[in-house]
Formats: C-alpha cells, structure tokens, sequence
C-alpha cells in the first residue's frame, strides 16, 4: 500500500481487531515514534537487529496477553464488496 505509511495500517487494522497484537520493527526507537506507534495501536516496538529470541519473547508474550484471539473493535463496520455484500469470508476487510 504505497500511499500508507506502517503507523497508518497500524491504526486501520486497531480500528477493525482491537485485540490484534501489532509489532513494529523500526530503527526509529526515539520516544517521539514510540509513543506514536503506540498511539496508532501497536503493542510492542523492536529495533533493527533484533534477534530471533528476543523476538520470539515478544511474540510469545503478546499471544498470552491476548490469548482471546483477534476480535473486532466495538462498532467496527464490515467492508462491503464491490457487488454491496458483506465480508463474510473470514479475511480482514480491505484497508484502502
């Protein structure tokens, strides 16, 4: 999605499952970008050079926090095809 930024998909995604632990993998660790990905809904921020355990604590942590599963944020709309029926595949609605 060219014209979105991760922080903007972030808070798309948030706005539909609220549930839905979202990593961010940035060199930007400033407090500044932090507290903003925070904001757009992502749980956890690691930095560039992360290695795998300490990435897989991560995941492992967030998956227990959030152990109830994905569910959608209350009033969240369903997108609707091109056809004006609703998503009821299963797959997450798209975020343009």
């Amino acid at each position: 999605m060219p014209s979105l930024n991760g922080l903007q998909i972030a808070e798309k995604i948030s706005s539909v499952y609220a549930r839905l632990p979202i990593i961010l993998h940035t060199i930007h660790l400033f407090p500044a970008m932090i507290d903003e990905a925070k904001k757009a809904g992502i749980r956890e921020v690691v930095g560039k050079g992360v290695t795998a355990e300490r990435l897989l604590d991560v995941i492992e942590r967030l998956l227990k926090e959030n152990s109830g599963g994905a569910t959608r944020a209350p009033g969240a709309k369903t997108e609707t095809s091109a056809s004006g029926r609703e998503n009821g595949d299963g797959k997450p609605p798209a975020l343009n």
